[in-house]
């Protein structure tokens, strides 16, 4: 009896390893999910970072939830949300039945599935505090990182790879783009990040006032 406690005893802790690794690994990839193509050798510009890394954490979470070393657990109130996701992504599929183009379908069909991963993996490692806490940090530390290339940008006219078209009335454009390819994209990131840093804000005030 003794010799069976320590052995499931031994088999917790070995899938707590898996776990953290695993929670780290998705870590990295979310990491590298914004800054895209700037993370790519030059010699294959479509093969970056993320997807490397987006891959090879689907495969692993694939093989160790098939040997039971995984288990995707999920609070009631989120499984809706997975479900709608899951119909969202199927009716998406399905839409490639009468698509004009297939293979701008399969194109976008990869942004949903990317961005639904984004999202659904992030729920599943991120529950407790102090993992929220961790997420918290890393993304306020992306956030300073895009400011200061777009301030870099506008004051030395100087522009990241990624950059698109950055010529305008015959000189180089000092409107900042961060690691997007055009300023509208960092227009959107700016606004979409907007009530996560409200958040922030009050959360990290909310500490500062408690310490």
């Amino acid at each position: 009896m003794f010799a069976k406690a320590s052995v499931k005893r031994s088999e917790g802790d070995q899938n707590d390893k898996i776990m953290k690794f695993m929670k780290w690994l998705w870590l990295a990839t979310l990491v590298t999910a914004f800054f895209g193509p700037l993370l790519a050798a030059n010699a294959h510009p479509g093969i970056f970072a993320f997807k490397i890394l987006f891959f090879l954490h689907l495969l692993l979470f694939c093989f160790f939830l098939t040997i039971r070393k995984l288990n995707f657990n999920t609070s009631p109130q989120m499984k809706p949300y997975f479900i709608f996701f899951l119909v969202w992504l199927s009716w998406a599929s399905l839409s490639l039945l009468w698509a004009d183009n297939i293979q701008d379908g399969f194109q976008n069909l990869w942004y949903l599935f990317s961005g639904l991963c984004l999202i659904g993996f992030s729920i599943f490692y991120f529950r407790a505090e102090k993992d929220l806490k961790i997420l918290l940090y890393t993304l306020v530390a992306i956030f300073i990182i895009i400011i200061s290339v777009g301030i870099w940008e506008h004051q030395t006219g100087l522009h990241l790879k990624t950059a698109g078209f950055i010529f305008e009335a015959g000189v180089i454009s000092k409107i900042p783009r961060g690691v997007f390819k055009n300023p509208n994209d960092l227009a959107t990131y700016l606004a979409l990040y907007l009530p996560f840093l409200i958040i922030s804000a009050k959360y990290l005030l909310g500490r500062f006032k408690t310490a």
